[in-house]
């Protein structure tokens, strides 16, 4: 579709809009369709977005523009009270969010990844306290309109990537009620994390997209004070000794290590390591070839899952098992 619907008339009850993946470039001033809970225009060049366009949705929960060419949203997005989830993701020309998006307090997803022009979150974005889920992969230079958000400390899902500003990454520690972060990074090879990460005491996942960082910092494995960790890398070769010495991760029960492709080696386990660990999770580490005997000393270990790894690996297990009656003891998967 090249035009919008003519005849909208014909969805004025309905619920739902979706028309996506089309060729649509401009959309109607003119439009009523007062019962619709979400509209989908994912994947159309849509080169502007009328205030008087987004007037005619007062219920409107679900707004999807993935992939639109515009370079501005109009302040009549304020206007839209109800809305849940707003999509801009890959809106490449998309420059700047409008200050009213501070009038959505019922928000809970906000997806801006992959918005390369936009510079700044606006100040009120920091006043969407129901916010659950901020998403800004691919922003390399996005920053906050004011520098701490400590109004979004309510905030308890934050899928979140700062690639270059280290001081950014110390604000979001000011979010108590956080339970999940991802930290994105591209292109750096060094990693360091807030020093006060612990002191979201609440959160239960960290998830690390690094790509390019060549080590993780040590000190990491005895303030992590968290249930799950992610860990994606495609550089990483070695872990930190201190991952698996005695007294580390005291409170960790999912390692998950993926995509991490030059990692060539799992370090020996100290009895006192992971102490409440349960499941072990590896995903396509394509050259990890062995995995050490001695993580029979972790008592509380149940589950070891190898999803597309080697077979080189797979058969160290099932040597490990030959020797172990721990090891014989586990769930291991191969997947």
């Amino acid at each position: 579709m090249e035009e919008f619907l003519q005849e909208w008339q014909i969805i004025s009850k309905a619920w739902k809009l979706s028309l996506e993946r089309n060729k649509l470039e401009r959309l109607p001033g003119k439009f009523c369709a007062p019962d619709l809970l979400s509209v989908v225009l994912a994947n159309n060049p849509i080169v502007s977005l009328p205030g008087s366009f987004l007037w005619s949705f007062a219920k409107l929960r679900v707004l999807d523009l993935c992939g639109a060419a515009f370079q501005n949203l109009r302040e009549e997005l304020g206007n839209l009270k109800d809305l849940v989830c707003l999509d801009l993701s890959y809106c490449v020309k998309l420059k700047n969010l409008p200050d009213t998006v501070g009038k959505l307090h019922v928000l809970k997803y906000l997806d801006v990844s992959g918005c390369e022009s936009l510079k700044y979150l606006p100040s009120g974005v920091v006043g969407l306290t129901s916010l659950q889920v901020l998403c800004t992969k691919f922003c390399d230079d996005l920053t906050w309109a004011e520098h701490t958000p400590s109004g979004m400390a309510r905030a308890e899902s934050l899928a979140h990537a700062y690639p270059t500003i280290e001081a950014l990454l110390e604000d979001i520690c000011g979010l108590v009620a956080l339970r999940e972060l991802t930290i994105f990074k591209i292109n750096d090879p060094g990693v360091e994390l807030p020093h006060n990460i612990s002191a979201l005491t609440k959160l239960r996942v960290l998830h690390l997209e690094l790509f390019e960082a060549k080590t993780l910092p040590a000190e990491m494995a005895y303030c992590f004070i968290h249930q799950e960790l992610q860990l994606w890398s495609l550089s990483l070769e070695y872990l930190p000794r201190t991952f698996t010495c005695c007294g580390t991760f005291p409170a960790l029960l999912k390692f998950e290590i993926a995509v991490c492709v030059s990692l060539v080696e799992f370090a020996k386990v100290d009895e006192g390591a992971l102490p409440k660990l349960k499941t072990l999770h590896l995903v396509e580490n394509h050259s990890l070839e062995t995995l050490p005997l001695s993580l029979e000393v972790l008592t509380s270990l149940r589950n070891l899952i190898l999803n597309d790894c080697e077979e080189t690996l797979e058969d160290c297990c099932r040597r490990n098992c030959e020797k172990s009656s721990i090891w014989r003891r586990l769930n291991i998967r191969y997947l």
